[in-house]
C-alpha cells in the first residue's frame, strides 16, 4: 500500500473505495498519513491496529497518549472503534493486542487555508512535546521568532503556555489559519 498509485486505483475504477485490513504494524502510522493524504479517493478505511497505537488514535486532547498522528486523523475523519481483539483469539497466538477501528473519511473541505501547513504545525507542536506551544513552534523547522509565535498564539485565541497536547483539532486549525497569515 505505501507503494500503490491511490489515484490511479481510483481513477481506473470511477469511484472511492474503502481500504480493509490487518497491517503489519510497523508501518501503522505511515499507512495511515498516506491514507489521510489521498483520502480524496477512499471513502473508508477498516484496519487492525496493535491496541496501544488505536488508543492514542482515539484518544482525545489532554491525554498523554493524544499526539500529532492523533490530530490528524481526527481533522480528516471520524474514528469509531469495532472491536477489540486479545492475543488469545488468534492462532498463532502474538505477543499484542489488537483493535479494530473504522475510519470515515471527510472530503478535503476549507476549515484550514493551507492543509499542509496545518500538518506542519502539527507536526512542529509535537515535536518538541514537553515544550510551551511557544517555544515548540519558534524552535522548530517553521522559522517563526519566539514573540511571532506568541502573537500568533494570542491572535487565535490560544495561551502560549500551553502545551500540543492540550490543543483541540478546532485549535490547531485557528492556529495554522493564523501562522499562514504572518
Amino acid at each position: 500500500i505505501l507503494q500503490l498509485d491511490i489515484a490511479a486505483l481510483s481513477k481506473c475504477t470511477n469511484n472511492r473505495f474503502t481500504v480493509m485490513g490487518n497491517l503489519p504494524y510497523h508501518i501503522s502510522s505511515q499507512v495511515l498519513v498516506r491514507l489521510i493524504n489521498h483520502r480524496e479517493w477512499i471513502d473508508r478505511a477498516v484496519l487492525m491496529f496493535q491496541k496501544e497505537l488505536a488508543q492514542r488514535l482515539t484518544a482525545t486532547p489532554g491525554e498523554k497518549r493524544y499526539g500529532r498522528l492523533t490530530v490528524m486523523l481526527n481533522y480528516a475523519a471520524t474514528v469509531i472503534k469495532l472491536v477489540e481483539l486479545t492475543a488469545d483469539q488468534f492462532f498463532p497466538k502474538p505477543r499484542i493486542d489488537s483493535t479494530v477501528l473504522k475510519v470515515v473519511f471527510r472530503p478535503a473541505k476549507n476549515a484550514v487555508d493551507n492543509e499542509a501547513l496545518l500538518f506542519d504545525v502539527i507536526k512542529a507542536a509535537f515535536g518538541q512535546r514537553r515544550k510551551t506551544l511557544k517555544n515548540a513552534l519558534s524552535g522548530s523547522f517553521l522559522n517563526i521568532t519566539p514573540q511571532a509565535a506568541k502573537s500568533t498564539l494570542l491572535e487565535a485565541g490560544i495561551d502560549p503556555k500551553r502545551r500540543a497536547e492540550t490543543l483541540s483539532v478546532k485549535e490547531f486549525i485557528e492556529l495554522a489559519n493564523q501562522i499562514d497569515h504572518i
